[in-house]
């Protein structure tokens, strides 16, 4: 086969989907005779297709997906100001992902194809380094970040809160941020009894 070959090359697997997506894409044409790299590649550059690294990031399920849709529908009427009076928090594990291969895929360059299930690499954790961080902002006001030792319960979530949210909320207040509302995700350490006990 003849034809320059652009970067990274395209290995056997990726030869046998151009083919089959140009197939589909021209259904007309005899192909009695294996089309060269360059038809191929000419073929995908006349539909802007080109090769890409898969995003990383966590896939979610068809559940959680319905569950952010029929939140962000529900709150879509507020506006911007509204919005600035929200304060977030979340808390997470920084670990590096244990699996290092870079899956490549045929895509076009938009958003939606981005982050279609089918063009995404979920992360992976094995052993190593963790750390569980806790961070907040309101707006583009940030607060405090807390780095924790060990898993969040009820107890620790109630620590952070009171040792690091409260604060930031007079801040806030002091700031000029009338009704600050603060929104958590339902997580169980989060609407614990006890950590409502622990807040009065």
């Amino acid at each position: 086969m003849s034809g320059v070959l652009a970067k990274p090359p395209i290995e056997k697997t990726d030869i046998s989907f151009a083919l089959h997506w140009t197939i589909l894409r021209y259904p007309t044409q005899c192909y009695t005779i294996l089309p060269t790299k360059t038809t191929i590649h000419r073929r995908l550059h006349e539909d802007q297709i080109r090769k890409w690294r898969a995003v990383i990031c966590p896939l979610l399920t068809s559940a959680h997906a319905k569950a952010h849709l029929k939140w962000a529908m529900q709150w879509r009427g507020l506006t911007i100001d509204e919005w600035r009076q929200v304060i977030r928090s979340d808390e997470c594990a920084v670990q590096r992902d244990s699996d290092g291969t870079v899956k490549w895929i045929f895509r076009h360059q938009n958003k939606r194809e981005n982050y279609d299930p089918k063009n995404i690499r979920g992360k992976t954790k094995g052993g190593g380094i963790s750390q569980m961080i806790w961070g907040t902002f309101a707006g583009n006001k940030l607060g405090p970040i807390v780095f924790m030792e060990g898993t969040i319960n009820s107890d620790a979530y109630t620590t952070i809160l009171n040792e690091n949210l409260l604060l930031f909320i007079d801040v806030l207040i002091k700031d000029g941020l009338p009704s600050p509302i603060y929104q958590q995700d339902n997580a169980t350490s989060h609407v614990s009894k006890k950590l409502r006990i622990g807040l009065l």
